[in-house]
C-alpha cells in the first residue's frame, strides 16, 4: 500500500474543499484528493520514463486518463482545488494547460523544478530526449507562471542579473565536475518553483532569460535562498552549504 503525500503547506491546505483534483499524481497523490488524472494509466515504464513509481490511485478516488492540456472534465465539473506537482514542466502546450487550470479551478498549487535546478540537472548539450520541455518560475504576487522553452540555445544562456551570473558559474562548475556540485549544496527553496494560486493564473512566455529580465522577471532569483545560508550567523548553523563559496570564488 502506498502512502499519500502530505500537502505542501499546513496554512494553505484546502481544509474545506470537497472536490480536489490532482493532475499527474502518479505513484504518490496528495492527501485529500478526490480525483486524479494521469497521462499514462499503465505502471512505471511509461512512454517518456517520466514517472518514478507505479501508478497508484487511492481507494475511493476517481481516476481519469488524460493530459494537462485537455483535462477530461466538462465545464460544470469544477473543482475547489487543483494540485499539479512536477507536471507543468512536461506539458507540450503551457498556454492550453493554464487555460485548463483556470477553466476547472480557482485555487490550487503548482510546483516545478526551478530554472536554477533545471540548469544544473538538464541534459547538456541539449537533448531532444529531455522530458522537461520548459524552464518554469512563478511570480506569486501576480499569480503568474513564467516559462522559457528548453532548446539548444536556452540551455546555454543565463540572465545578466547577479543571480543569473552566479547560476552560470555554478552550472559551469557542475557540468565540468558533477561530483563537486551535489543536490545537498542547495536548499529546497532554491531548487523548487512553488505557486499557491487564488484566482486566474496568468502565463508569460519568454524567448530567453534576458528578455524576461528586461520585463522585471529574474528566472534565477530562487538563488537568493542559497545566499541566505551563506551569511553569518546562519552559515554557522548550516555549514553544508559553504562549499558553494569556494565554487563561486574560483569562477571569478
Amino acid at each position: 500500500m502506498s502512502k499519500l503525500r502530505r500537502p505542501p503547506s499546513l496554512l494553505k491546505r484546502p481544509w474545506f474543499a470537497r472536490r480536489i483534483l490532482e493532475v499527474g499524481a502518479g505513484h504518490l497523490p496528495y492527501q485529500g484528493v478526490t480525483h486524479v488524472v494521469d497521462k499514462y494509466p499503465e505502471n512505471e515504464k511509461n512512454a517518456e520514463g517520466a514517472r518514478s513509481g507505479n501508478l497508484w490511485v487511492p481507494p475511493g478516488v476517481e481516476f481519469r486518463e488524460g493530459v494537462f492540456e485537455k483535462l477530461p472534465f466538462a465545464n460544470h465539473e469544477r473543482f475547489d482545488y487543483l494540485y499539479a506537482r512536477h507536471v507543468f514542466e512536461h506539458v507540450v502546450d503551457p498556454v492550453a494547460a493554464v487555460r485548463e487550470i483556470n477553466r476547472l479551478a480557482s485555487e490550487g498549487y503548482i510546483e516545478t523544478p526551478s530554472p536554477l535546478y533545471e540548469m544544473l540537472c538538464c541534459s547538456f548539450p541539449f537533448s531532444t530526449q529531455d522530458v522537461h520541455f520548459w524552464f518554469v518560475w512563478a511570480n506569486p504576487a501576480r499569480n503568474e507562471l513564467h516559462v522559457v522553452k528548453k532548446n539548444e540555445q536556452t540551455v546555454r544562456e543565463f540572465s545578466s542579473s547577479r543571480y543569473g551570473r552566479l547560476t552560470e558559474a555554478l552550472t559551469i562548475a557542475k557540468r565540468a565536475h558533477p561530483e563537486q556540485v551535489l543536490d545537498r549544496l542547495l536548499p529546497s527553496a532554491s531548487k523548487t518553483t512553488r505557486l499557491f494560486f487564488s484566482g486566474p493564473v496568468r502565463l508569460r512566455v519568454h524567448q530567453n532569460f534576458e528578455e524576461a529580465l528586461t520585463k522585471g522577471e529574474d528566472a534565477f532569483a530562487s538563488l537568493r535562498h542559497v545566499l541566505f545560508y551563506l551569511r553569518p550567523p546562519v552559515s554557522w548553523l548550516y555549514p553544508r552549504f559553504s562549499p558553494l563559496k569556494a565554487i563561486w570564488r574560483e569562477s571569478v
